[in-house]
C-alpha cells in the first residue's frame, strides 16, 4: 500500500467525519469510506490467512505448557534471582506469572473468549523467555524442561522440525539484523553440522532453545546490547502448535481491531463488509463468530450501534495498522523466506552446478513447498503459462520463477513483473504475486521484505560465484512512486563490498 494512497484515505476520512458532523454526509458515505479502507487492508495484510490461524488457535492444547511450568519448578527456578541488563529477574515471581497464565485456560474461564486465550499464550512465551534467560544466568540444569520439549518435538512431523532448524540458522546468519553471534553460544564446534538423523536434530533444537540461545542473550546483555533477533516461536508456542500457525502480536492487534469494527458496525451489512475483505458472504470468519459470542453485558458500549465519530477513527486506525504490517505471516510466505535463506546461508555449496534451467528450478521449489504441506501446481493462463499457483488460507499466490545467469538489469525485473501481473489478472479471485529471482550474477539484487503495493513480493535469491569484496554494483528495487509499480536504482559498491 503506497504512502500516497494511505494519506489520501486518511484525508477522505477526515472529510467524511467533518461533513457528517455538519449534516452533509450520511451513513452511506461512512460505508463508502469503510469499504475503500477494507479493500486496501486486504491487499496490505493476508486477512483470510490470519483469520484461518485465529480459528485454529481455538483448539489449543496446553498440556505440555503445564508440563514446562512443572519442569522449571523442578529445576529450582523459584530460587533464581539475578540482575540482568539493569533489571532484576526473580524466578519466584516469574513462576507465579506462568501459573496465573496457565489458569486462564481452565474450562471455567472459557467465557473470556478463545482468541483472547491465544494472546495470553504470547504472554506465556514472554515469561518463559525471561525465565530461560534467568536460568542461563544462574547456570541452572535444564534436564526436566529438556524432556518435555523433546517429547513434544518427537510428535511433530519432520517438516515442522526442519522449519524450526531453518529459523535457528537464520538467527545466526550474519546478514540478519541483530543476529546471534555463534561464538556467544559456547556450543560444541560440530553443533551446526546436522547429519539428517531426526533424533539428533531434535536434540540440537532442544539444546539451542533451552541452553545456547538463553546463554547468548545473557552475553548480549553483558556486552551492552539491548536485544537480539528472535525468529523462533516462544516455548509455549513451540509446545502447542506448529510455528507456521502462529500469529504475531501485530497480527493479533489487527484482527482484534477488525473484530471490534465488525461487532459494532459491520453487522449492519455483514455481506458488504466481508466482500470488501475478499471473503465470501457465506463464510464464517473468526471475527464474525467472535461478535456472536461476545456478551454485551461485559462491554456495554459494544452492544450499542457505533456512530460515525467512532467508526471513522477506527477505520483509520485499521488502515495504519495494515500499512505497518510486515510479513511474512502465511505459511507460504514463511516457507519462501526459509527457502531463500537456506540457499544463501549454504553458499557456495548451494550454487547449482551445472546451472539448471528455469523449469528445473521451478520443480525444486514446488517440491520444497509440497514437502511443507503447501500444495502448488504449474498453471496455464490461455496461451501463457505461469510457473506455480498455490491457494492457501483463502488466498491465491502466483509464483513466477526467473533465472538470471549473466546479468540483471532494471528492465529484467520490470518485464518479469509485467508478465506476473498478467497472470495475476487472469485469476478468478484476487491474487498476490511472487517474483522469485535466482540471481547467479555478481550484482546482488536487493528488494523490500514486504509486499509492494500490497500485491507483489520480489524475492531475490542471490547466489554469486564470488565473495562480496569482488562485487562492484548492486541493483536495488523499491516500491514505486508517482504511479509506477517499482523504482530501481543501480548502486556502485566500494572495493570492500559496501556502498
Amino acid at each position: 500500500m503506497s504512502a500516497a494512497r494511505i494519506e489520501t484515505l486518511r484525508q477522505l476520512g477526515d472529510l467524511v467525519l467533518k461533513q457528517y458532523d455538519e449534516g452533509v454526509a450520511a451513513d452511506a458515505d461512512v460505508w463508502d469510506f469503510g469499504e475503500a479502507v477494507l479493500e486496501h487492508v486486504r491487499h496490505a495484510a493476508p486477512i483470510p490467512s490470519m483469520d484461518d490461524r485465529a480459528s485454529r488457535a481455538e483448539r489449543l492444547d496446553i498440556a505440555d505448557v503445564r508440563g514446562l511450568v512443572e519442569a522449571f519448578r523442578e529445576m529450582g527456578a523459584a530460587d533464581w534471582d539475578e540482575e540482568l541488563g539493569g533489571v532484576r529477574l526473580q524466578g519466584r515471581s516469574l513462576i507465579a506469572e506462568l501459573e496465573e497464565g496457565v489458569r486462564y485456560f481452565d474450562p471455567a474461564q472459557e467465557q473470556w473468549g478463545q482468541f483472547e486465550g491465544y494472546l495470553r499464550l504470547m504472554y506465556l512465551d514472554s515469561t518463559f523467555h525471561r525465565l530461560s534467560v534467568l536460568g542461563a544466568a544462574t547456570g541452572a540444569r535444564v534436564d526436566p524442561a529438556r524432556s518435555v520439549l523433546r517429547h513434544h518435538l518427537r510428535a511433530e512431523d519432520k517438516a515442522a522440525v526442519l522449519r524450526i532448524w531453518a529459523s535457528i540458522l537464520a538467527e545466526l546468519d550474519e546478514r540478519t539484523p541483530g543476529h546471534i553471534a555463534k561464538e556467544s553460544l559456547l556450543s560444541p564446534s560440530d553443533f551446526f553440522f546436522a547429519s539428517g538423523d531426526d533424533e539428533e536434530l531434535i536434540g540440537k533444537i532442544v539444546d539451542y532453545v533451552l541452553v545456547y540461545r538463553p546463554r547468548a542473550v545473557v552475553a548480549a546483555h553483558q556486552s551492552g546490547r539491548d536485544a537480539v533477533v528472535n525468529l523462533l516461536p516462544g516455548l509455549a508456542s513451540l509446545v502447542t502448535m506448529e510455528p507456521t500457525e502462529r500469529l504475531s502480536a501485530a497480527e493479533g492487534r489487527l484482527l482484534r481491531t477488525l473484530a471490534e469494527l465488525f461487532r459494532r458496525w459491520g453487522t449492519q451489512d455483514s455481506a458488504r463488509f466481508l466482500r470488501a475483505l475478499g471473503m465470501e458472504s457465506t463464510s464464517a470468519p473468526w471475527f464474525l463468530r467472535s461478535a456472536k459470542r461476545e456478551d454485551p453485558s461485559r462491554h456495554p458500549a459494544h452492544g450499542t450501534p457505533a456512530t460515525a465519530k467512532w467508526v471513522v477513527p477506527q477505520l483509520t486506525k485499521l488502515l495504519l495498522m495494515a500499512a505497518d504490517y510486515v510479513g511474512p505471516a502465511s505459511p507460504i510466505e514463511r516457507a519462501l523466506l526459509q527457502y531463500k535463506l537456506g540457499l544463501e546461508v549454504c553458499l557456495p555449496e548451494s550454487r547449482p552446478q551445472p546451472i539448471p534451467g528455469e523449469l528445473t528450478l521451478q520443480k525444486q521449489l514446488a517440491r520444497f513447498l509440497i514437502e511443507r504441506g503447501i500444495y502448488c501446481v504449474g498453471t496455464k493462463f490461455g496461451p501463457s503459462e505461469a510457473d506455480l499457483l498455490s491457494q492457501l488460507g483463502g488466498e491465491a499466490f502466483v509464483i513466477e520463477v526467473k533465472l538470471c545467469k549473466r546479468g540483471i538489469t532494471p528492465a529484467n525485473v520490470e518485464n518479469a513483473l509485467a508478465q506476473l501481473s498478467v497472470y495475476m489478472g487472469q485469476q478468478q479471485v484476487a491474487a498476490r504475486g511472487v517474483l522469485l529471482v535466482y540471481n547467479l550474477t555478481r550484482k546482488p539484487l536487493l528488494a523490500p521484505m514486504s509486499w509492494v503495493h500490497g500485491r507483489y513480493w520480489i524475492l531475490p535469491v542471490n547466489l554469486p560465484d564470488c565473495t562480496p569484496s569482488k562485487m562492484k554494483k548492486m541493483l536495488e528495487v523499491r516500491e514505486g512512486t508517482g504511479g509506477r509499480l517499482i523504482d530501481t536504482l543501480e548502486v556502485e559498491l566500494d572495493p570492500g563490498g559496501g556502498r
